[in-house]
């Protein structure tokens, strides 16, 4: 289960700079599946490290998960 969603993303770094960063046949729009990679990859090293304390998928996102997937997802990004 991902820890965010796309317009969670879009919310926190603007659309214009999502679209910088994902649009790969340059129309001016995000990338819908770059995002997805990008979240994936942020889910995954997330779940790793919490799979030996926590049993997943977690009931509710803490904050510090959400903030930490972002800076993972831009990063991937």
């Amino acid at each position: 289960m991902p820890y965010l969603t796309q317009s969670e993303i879009e919310t926190a770094f603007g659309a214009n700079e999502l679209a910088d960063l994902t649009d790969r046949n340059a129309d001016g729009i995000a990338d819908r599946a770059v995002i997805d990679a990008a979240i994936g990859r942020a889910t995954g090293l997330i779940d790793s490290y919490l799979r030996s304390r926590f049993t997943l998928p977690l009931t509710s996102v803490p904050d510090l998960v959400r903030e930490i997937s972002l800076a993972l997802v831009r990063y991937y990004l």
